[in-house]
């Protein structure tokens, strides 16, 4: 198929949604995705269709880079964290009249503790750093876990 009749797809990525996503539309025929990665991951896994790295410069430059690359369509799969780049996205899609897709996540749901291994400390949640040191037993040693 000809290049130019291609529909090209941007996808705003660095989930592992949006990698199911480009790896789900890879082979579909008329579809070009690039997939856009912030640049956080050093060696980033390899995704079908190009990729691209680094930011856009706000939503204006997002608007260049889709009239530029003549991008038919947004989808927004960024990490639900992400609330720039999304509010960039819809910025920039209503200016340059191209159409936007969100894909959101479940909502995360806490689920119960599991029981506690024989001779081991149940596992607490606690608010904050502060509230762990000052509510844990200067005898125990302490693991913090945390996400960025």
């Amino acid at each position: 198929m000809n290049d130019s009749a291609r529909t090209r797809l941007l996808i705003l990525g660095g989930t592992t949604e949006a990698a199911a996503l480009a790896r789900a539309l890879a082979d579909r025929p008329g579809i070009e995705c690039i997939s856009s990665l912030a640049g956080r991951t050093r060696e980033p896994a390899a995704l079908p269709g190009g990729t691209r790295v680094g930011g856009f410069g706000g939503a204006a430059g997002l608007v260049e880079y889709l009239r530029a690359e003549r991008i038919a369509g947004l989808i927004d799969a960024t990490h639900p964290f992400a609330a720039q780049i999304s509010t960039h996205a819809v910025a920039a899609a209503r200016v340059a009249e191209v159409p936007l897709l969100r894909l959101e996540r479940a909502p995360w749901r806490r689920l119960p503790l599991p029981p506690r291994p024989p001779l081991l400390p149940r596992p607490r949640r606690v608010r904050n750093a502060t509230v762990s040191a000052i509510s844990s037993p200067p005898s125990r040693r302490l693991l913090r876990a945390r996400s960025r």
